[in-house]
């Protein structure tokens, strides 16, 4: 009987809690994944700030991917300053090539 009322309450839930687990981590996933190919492009230009910033916010996420679970609403306030900074890089860069090819 004392699995009884813990049994409900994960049928409430179904599946929801696995699914948005693993929404976090496809999110984290992709910060990294554009983290290394903005890097790899920065790389290519030699634009060796852009390389760094991006070799730091792809080890934030990362360390965030496997080691963090997100608990509180703060998780998701870092993922949005993570594809913000992601995001800020990417522009930066584009304009430096197209400056550097005018």
């Amino acid at each position: 009987m004392t699995g009884e009322p813990h049994r409900a309450r994960a049928d409430l839930y179904g599946a929801q809690p696995e699914r948005t687990a693993l929404a976090w981590q496809r999110s984290l996933l992709g910060v990294v994944l554009g983290s290394l190919v903005l890097m790899l492009t920065a790389l290519r230009e030699e634009m060796w700030l852009l390389v760094l910033l991006g070799a730091v916010l792809a080890v934030g996420v990362a360390v965030a991917l496997v080691v963090g679970r997100p608990r509180d609403g703060r998780a998701l306030e870092r993922l949005v300053v993570a594809v913000v900074l992601l995001g800020a890089l990417g522009a930066t860069l584009a304009v430096a090539q197209a400056v550097g090819a005018a």
